[in-house]
């Protein structure tokens, strides 16, 4: 019976001693995780996350170089409506693009873009009024500038005050894997517990919040924003950004450090820069010294770039007709034109990137063939090929070839072909 009693004894001993080593644990574990909680802040989170994201690109004009410069309207789209009032929390009410944009200088909208793109002075009055106008709130705007040593402060000040900030980058490209070298808007939504950076690129409505597609860490996002940019009209200024406030919201910007007001409103357009005018960039190329604007171009014979009034160029574009060649081997027949093309001010990932964007817009379809050297089945080999959804005995078909970077213009050659009736001219 001792012996039983002392056995209880000691297995009382051993639960209190292992209940006492458990809660031990767990007190041990619960600070550890309230510290690592406190030492790594999991950041402001992404302050547009129920706004939908805006692409440049979908604003519906005539002029296409006013959807390719579109950034700044893009930006105030998404900025108004992350401010307009919500009225049913299980439908997020959202603001047109076309509704902003002012797209005319006698024409409906807000923020003015022009085929050279929409400078600050523009933006900042085009939010102020649009905001009450589309049943918004009356926000004010101001152009300020910042520095490398204060911009993250100035960043997280705006964004801890719940306030998104639109961007202006000197060069855009810089952040678009150089696909274009000209002045760019984005908004800049939150940041991290590392300090990455999360923004919404109006180039092509990504949001960077490192889910859907990544963010800049602070070091990649400094050196962009910190790049300078000369132009035609000058150089585009670092460090610049636009405050929008909201009514009877204070800036949290300090007076001692950056957010300081800009400097008169800088030529900071969304449009292609360069030190040169643009529409004499490819005409300095010897090839292109007599070439013609590229809409205009056609062939000694059936030139095929009339017939297909709806492909797009790149702003002040030249180009030339190369060859012709008509092939019989398959039916129907098959005739192809070759064009060289010069496009100013846009990198030869800009080229690739406007024709995959521009080409659907203007009603062409993506195809998997190509009819080189007459053969309507040939694999077309990369995504540059198009066709205008006619039948096997009456389409149009485009390619997009031979793409060459040559620093402040890029040269292509675009080969156009067509069959049955088209290759018959009627």
């Amino acid at each position: 019976m001792a012996a039983r009693i002392a056995g209880r004894r000691v297995l009382h001993r051993c639960r209190v001693a292992f209940s006492a080593l458990l809660v031990a644990l767990l007190l041990s574990l619960s600070s550890a995780l309230a510290s690592a909680g406190h030492a790594a802040s999991p950041g402001s989170g992404d302050l547009m996350a129920q706004v939908p994201p805006i692409d440049e690109h979908d604003l519906k004009a005539s002029d296409i170089r006013l959807s390719n410069n579109a950034c700044g309207v893009a930006a105030a789209t998404m900025v108004l409506d992350y401010y307009l009032p919500q009225n049913d929390p299980a439908i997020h009410a959202a603001i047109s693009l076309d509704a902003v944009a002012k797209t005319s200088d006698t024409g409906p909208g807000y923020v003015r873009v022009q085929p050279s793109g929409t400078n600050t002075d523009q933006l900042k009055a085009g939010l102020e009024q649009a905001g009450p106008a589309l049943d918004g709130v009356a926000l004010t705007a101001a152009l300020k500038t910042t520095d490398r040593d204060h911009w993250f402060d100035d960043i997280k000040a705006e964004v801890d005050a719940k306030l998104p900030v639109i961007v202006f980058l000197a060069n855009g490209g810089l952040i678009n894997a150089n696909k274009f070298r000209y002045g760019h808007f984005i908004v800049v939504s939150g940041y991290t517990a590392d300090n990455s950076i999360i923004y919404h690129e109006t180039y092509d409505g990504a949001i960077h919040d490192g889910v859907a597609h990544p963010m800049l860490s602070n070091s990649d996002f400094a050196n962009a924003w910190g790049a300078t940019l000369q132009t035609a009209q000058g150089w585009n200024p670092p460090w610049n950004f636009l405050e929008v406030l909201p009514p009877n919201t204070p800036s949290p910007l300090k007076s001692n450090g950056g957010g300081t007001p800009a400097p008169p409103a800088p030529t900071a357009t969304s449009s292609p820069t360069s030190t040169a005018n643009p529409a004499e960039l490819c005409r300095e190329r010897p090839e292109f010294a007599n070439a013609a604007p590229a809409p205009t171009i056609k062939g000694p014979d059936l030139g095929f770039l009339p017939p297909f009034p709806s492909v797009p160029f790149p702003p002040n574009s030249l180009g030339y007709f190369v060859s012709s060649r008509t092939d019989f081997t398959y039916f129907p027949i098959i005739q192809t034109d070759l064009y060289r093309i010069c496009s100013p001010n846009i990198s030869d990932g800009g080229v690739r990137d406007f024709y995959a964007v521009q080409m659907p817009r203007a009603g062409w379809i993506q195809s998997a063939t190509f009819p080189y050297g007459g053969d309507p089945n040939r694999d077309c080999g990369d995504p540059y090929c198009w066709n205008d959804g006619g039948d096997k005995y009456s389409t149009r078909f485009v390619s997009l070839e031979t793409v060459t970077d040559l620093g402040p213009v890029t040269v292509y050659e675009l080969r156009l072909s067509a069959n049955g009736e088209h290759a018959q001219g009627q």
